[in-house]
């Protein structure tokens, strides 16, 4: 009797602990996972059915690891910011319209940098058609001719009849012949430092210019404007964010991957660990549920693994995804959480 109680006393205390342990686990999925958690068999499995993404567990397989709780974020996004002061005169892009690289997202008053650049290119032109004539040159030559050919003359009279002309204007004529030769050589200097004037006032011009360019705020990439932070009217510093700009036809998810193996307290393997190198570069299928329950897979690669591990054995990695639109707006957004599938034996992709 004694030894058939102390039988029936186990029996309570291993169903009272397995009753335990299911009730926490149930407490614990639903802290995790969002869902409210409601008592009884029924309560529990629609809490669990309709969790949107497995718990953060790793399964391994021969040719794939798929890893659940991973999160969906941004590739790229930028605050394009003010580069001049000045006033803000057009905004021409509102929340959520798509733009291209490159496109107008606002702009600051221009009319002082618009006439100073009107201004330099006139002074530019003036300097390039002084520059390129050659007048001044073809008058110098001419001249220094007929300074030769007049102190020419003179010297041969004298040299047929001394005394014809006096040597005084002898003298007046060769410093007239040598003053004119000089001013063939000034004249060909006068051109090059008109060349120089040229591509100093080039400069100016581009300098303007870009005083122009740099009131004009432009979106560095193809994106989708989430936040418009001013309004026409207002005065902007540099440095002053005017336009959110996110990229979303490209995202990043990422997740953690145990590179040490899992082993229960027999020394059994439960799931084995991944050296950052098998999965570098891999292909990764990443799966996420939307709303109503509809799942969508999508391609994309490891691009990044960390190559320090954290506490609990486990390091940082991040795969890039093509996203895709259904009518005018993205399926797969930033902050959503994703099921990644990792082909371990895939072929590796190129950079």
């Amino acid at each position: 009797m004694d030894r058939q109680s102390e039988q029936e006393r186990k029996k309570r205390e291993e169903v009272f602990r397995l009753g335990w342990l299911w009730a926490w686990g149930v407490l614990w999925t639903g802290a995790v996972l969002g869902t409210p958690v409601v008592w009884g068999a029924e309560g529990t499995a629609t809490a669990l059915r309709t969790s949107p993404i497995p718990p953060s567990v790793q399964v391994g397989g021969e040719n794939r690891m798929v890893i659940g709780q991973c999160l969906v974020s941004l590739v790229q996004e930028v605050q394009t910011p003010a580069q001049a002061a000045g006033v803000l005169v057009e905004i021409p892009v509102q929340e959520g319209m798509a733009v291209s690289a490159g496109q107008l997202l606002a702009r600051i008053d221009d009319t002082q940098p618009m006439s100073d650049q009107q201004i330099a290119a006139l002074k530019l032109q003036a300097a390039q058609e002084k520059a390129k004539s050659d007048i001044s040159i073809r008058y110098a030559q001419a001249a220094a001719e007929v300074a030769r050919v007049e102190y020419e003359q003179a010297w041969r009279a004298n040299q047929k009849n001394p005394g014809t002309i006096s040597e005084t204007e002898v003298r007046r004529l060769y410093l007239a012949h040598q003053r004119a030769a000089l001013g063939v050589e000034q004249a060909l200097v006068d051109q090059r430092l008109a060349a120089l004037d040229a591509k100093v006032l080039d400069a100016q011009a581009a300098a303007a210019g870009l005083e122009v360019q740099r009131r004009r705020i432009l979106s560095p990439l193809d994106g989708v404007v989430v936040k418009v932070y001013r309004r026409s009217g207002e005065w902007v510093q540099p440095g002053d964010p005017v336009v959110h700009v996110v990229r979303m036809d490209r995202l990043r998810v990422e997740g953690m991957v145990s590179a040490v193996d899992q082993r229960d307290r027999e020394g059994r393997l439960v799931s084995r660990g991944y050296s950052p190198s098998e999965i570098d570069r891999r292909p990764v299928s990443v799966q996420v549920e939307l709303p109503g329950g509809r799942r969508e897979t999508f391609s994309g690669q490891v691009v990044f693994v960390s190559p320090m591990v954290q506490a609990g054995g486990q390091y940082r990695f991040w795969a890039e995804v093509e996203n895709r639109k259904e009518g005018d707006h993205w399926l797969l957004l930033p902050g959503l959480l994703a099921e990644v599938t990792v082909h371990i034996q895939g072929a590796k992709q190129g950079p």
